[in-house]
């Protein structure tokens, strides 16, 4: 009987399986040489992150008092008020706060993008506190007219205080800038001055010599502390304070209830 199918040669049979085992076995050397690949690339990834985080270590210990803030702005402030108890204003330096801070000079621009800009937010807080000093001095004299000298003489103890930042809250490019953040501060500080001089007064709020009075009162306090800073009230002899509580609790022709 005869066969159709015709019979292979054995040699044939013998080298196709060969090709598949060498195929097999090279398919199996890729996978085995890719997943080495693949872990040592992943061990090299994880090795330089490791170097890299030892670095930024590294560079972050290298800033003295290095962390991480809450609140960076506020932080800043911090660092600029400090640094105004020993500096003028004009003498601080953005990069020199950042290093106070424990920060990078990088991370303050996200929060101020000029010297002056953190500047004005300085003058701000200065406003805050000049303001809180005076409110909190008056609170403890129940007698209108008593109440009102002292938040004058408070203010003058302010700019002893913190000669810099009083120089600073009061500057020229302050004044001119009109930041939304000082002018608001300023109007409530006002208004807040204004309703303080008519309860003294014992007349009604909106009477013009409410700011005529306030005016000549805040002039009289804002040229002695200016005086007392520059040492012009050196020249009277005795000891300021004694001078200034004299001049302040005075009989003034200016103030209401004399």
């Amino acid at each position: 009987m005869k066969n159709d199918s015709p019979l292979k040669p054995q040699s044939s049979v013998k080298k196709r399986r060969t090709t598949r085992d060498a195929l097999s076995r090279v398919s199996v050397a890729s996978r085995s040489k890719a997943k080495s690949v693949t872990k040592n690339k992943s061990k090299s990834g994880r090795t330089a992150k490791l170097v890299v985080a030892k670095k930024a270590s590294r560079s972050q210990k290298d800033v003295p008092g290095s962390y991480h803030h809450g609140n960076l702005r506020a932080a800043l402030i911090e660092a600029g008020l400090e640094e105004l108890k020993t500096k003028e204003w004009q003498q601080l330096s953005l990069r020199a706060l950042t290093r106070r801070a424990g920060v990078s000079p990088n991370a303050a621009y996200r929060h101020f993008a000029t010297k002056e800009a953190l500047l004005v937010a300085l003058a701000a807080e200065g406003m805050r506190r000049l303001h809180a000093a005076q409110i909190k001095t008056g609170e403890r004299h129940g007698e209108p007219v008593a109440s009102f000298r002292a938040i004058g003489r408070a203010y003058i103890q302010f700019a002893i205080d913190n000669p810099a930042l009083f120089r600073l809250i009061f500057a020229r490019f302050i004044v001119k800038r009109q930041d939304p953040e000082t002018v608001e501060l300023s109007i409530a500080n006002f208004r807040k001055m204004f309703e303080i001089t008519a309860a003294m007064g014992k007349i009604d709020p909106e009477d013009p010599k409410v700011i005529l009075n306030f005016l000549l009162a805040w002039s009289t306090v804002h040229g002695l502390s200016y005086m007392a800073l520059d040492g012009q009230l050196d020249h009277f002899g005795g000891a300021t304070n004694e001078l200034l509580d004299s001049l302040v609790y005075s009989d003034l022709p200016f103030w209401y209830g004399q």
